[in-house]
């Protein structure tokens, strides 16, 4: 997350237009204490009582660096609206906002020389061995966005949400820094059918494009023209996690003990006013959790509402592709009135729940497209947000971690959006017991029209199939069926799917590769299949 958070990832909140004088209407602390008061509060910290104080310990700082003005977190009148599946809008917003893309060569010789990442201000300066600027610029921003679809997939721009884990720099022991490296361009993208096809972590490319806040946005401290840039990305930061064009990779993980070792790194000297070296033990360091920080979890939130599977923990398992599930405002706003998630100031958490309130209302009232890869707990809050989505046509969870009685409860949450139009749920443990659930929610008093329905390699046999072939709004809808690898039907189930096909008029094609139909089942099929299309009907291999 960028440094204008409040879980200590920098010294200052810095003014979001003009001056502070200005901005606070020459208003000083009611405690007589001479010092200007924070936001619209009357005072200028919580600490303070009277005219000599006491002072909250950041007190001082955020008199210097202006911070008795709030940032912009909500949206203002008059402010721009960026569209989130455009990527034209994207690369507009970065420049209007003056957001930098870091070069993952930049990374690479960093890790190589055993150097912290540097702020925005110093990265400018950089430049890198094969001659390029540490820093992408707003042109080459551009004219990737005006690419093709594929040419943007070969080059996606990561996003990343991660801990700040000392005020003066988010990664004071490099170790986010080696994550990245190691496991940062590695989700690995292929361009399939205008998808992206998601498959392991792997290392980061020296070609890719990132965004740390840190080295993509100016840091403390900033100038008065710097300040506007800042107001006007806090208004939108939302839109680099909610974007269609940018995959959201989560540093989760705080650095582990053994990898904490004494060094020194440059950071901002506030006395100085200037960047010095300094020893890491004289930073202040913050161990709270990703998953228990207000902002972090704002991030990953806004990257939930993406149609594809767009963010993930890269300090998770090296095959894991599992991802977030939207979460409803009502959630987030449960968590934080639950006090599970922490933020430093007030505010802070009131205008990312209005943020949050935002995003998703944007996001369900257009989204047809939702693929996900999920565990139970997840998949419990997906089902509540399922509501909320008005033109879903297509919900694809394959690989998700369900149990029996977690995907039946989630078919009833299913069931109620009918504007879907495919569902898969491949390579999801799908058995007898799930696919005669799924089945029942396509009865006679259904309100579901699905035609396309993908349930590849589980473990589905002929009693799933003669319940799946006999639901029936299946029968007088489904145009497409997928089971591909499911290597339980015989020739049981061929008989069922069989009288499924005599009872349809429109279903097209039926993939049934790789199962275990004989001769028999493959018979009927062919028999009953008629006068449709030969390329429709995919059967197995069988023996004469």
């Amino acid at each position: 997350m960028a440094s204008w958070s409040s879980e200590g990832r920098s010294h200052d909140r810095a003014e979001s237009h003009a001056s502070t004088k200005a901005a606070t209407g020459g208003r000083l602390c009611k405690n007589g204490c001479g010092r200007k008061p924070f936001g619209d509060y009357s005072t200028c910290c919580t600490h303070c009582k009277g005219a000599s104080g006491p002072h909250a310990r950041d007190c001082e700082s955020k008199q210097r660096a202006g911070e008795g003005v709030k940032p912009v977190l909500t949206e203002q009148s008059g402010s721009k609206r960026y569209s989130s599946q455009h990527a034209a809008e994207l690369a507009q917003f970065l420049e209007d906002s003056n957001i930098k893309l870091v070069r993952g060569a930049l990374l690479l010789e960093l890790r190589a020389r055993g150097a912290h990442l540097p702020r925005r201000q110093e990265a400018e300066k950089i430049t890198l061995a094969d001659g390029m600027p540490a820093l992408v610029s707003h042109e080459e921003m551009k004219a990737w966005a005006g690419s093709s679809r594929e040419e943007r997939f070969k080059r996606p721009v990561f996003v990343i949400s991660h801990c700040w884990e000392a005020k003066e720099h988010p990664d004071p022991w490099g170790y986010q820094l080696k994550v990245l490296c190691e496991r940062g361009g590695g989700l690995e993208t292929v361009y399939k059918s205008g998808r992206v096809a998601i498959h392991s972590h792997g290392t980061l490319r020296a070609d890719a494009w990132l965004f740390i806040d840190y080295t993509s946005i100016p840091q403390f401290l900033r100038t008065e023209e710097d300040n506007v840039f800042f107001g006007r990305a806090m208004e939108n930061m939302h839109l680099l996690y909610s974007h269609d064009a940018t995959m959201v990779l989560r540093i989760e993980e705080l650095t582990p003990e053994d990898a904490k070792h004494d060094c020194e790194l440059a950071t901002y000297n506030l006395h100085a006013e200037c960047v010095q070296q300094g020893s890491v033990q004289k930073l202040d360091k913050n161990s709270t959790p990703y998953l228990e920080r207000g902002w972090c979890s704002a991030e990953r939130s806004w990257a939930s509402v993406k149609r594809s599977r767009g963010s993930y923990d890269i300090t998770a398992a090296a095959d894991s592709l599992l991802g977030a599930a939207p979460l409803t405002p009502k959630a987030f706003e449960d968590r934080l009135k639950g006090g599970s998630l922490k933020f430093t100031h007030k505010e802070d958490s009131e205008a990312v729940l209005s943020l949050q309130k935002k995003v998703f209302e944007q996001a369900v009232a257009s989204a047809e497209v939702l693929e996900r890869t999920l565990v139970m707990s997840e998949i419990k809050l997906l089902g509540d947000a399922l509501l909320s989505y008005k033109r879903l046509q297509v919900l694809n969870l394959s690989r998700s971690e369900f149990t029996d009685s977690g995907f039946k409860a989630f078919l009833q949450c299913v069931s109620q959006v009918t504007t879907l139009k495919q569902i898969g749920f491949s390579r999801t443990g799908m058995n007898n017991t799930r696919a005669s659930a799924l089945a029942e929610i396509f009865q006679e008093d259904s309100h579901m029209r699905i035609k396309h329905l993908i349930l590849r390699t589980d473990y589905i046999g002929d009693r799933g199939v003669k319940a799946l072939a006999s639901a029936p709004k299946l029968v007088s809808c489904l145009t497409i069926l997928e089971l591909e690898n499911q290597r339980r039907i015989g020739d049981e189930g061929a008989q069922a799917l069989a009288d499924m096909i005599r009872a349809s008029s429109i279903l097209t094609h039926l993939d049934l590769r790789n199962t275990s139909i004989g001769a028999l089942g493959a018979k009927a099929l062919r028999e009953t299949w008629g006068g449709r299309s030969d390329d429709g009907l995919k059967l197995p291999s069988t023996k004469p």
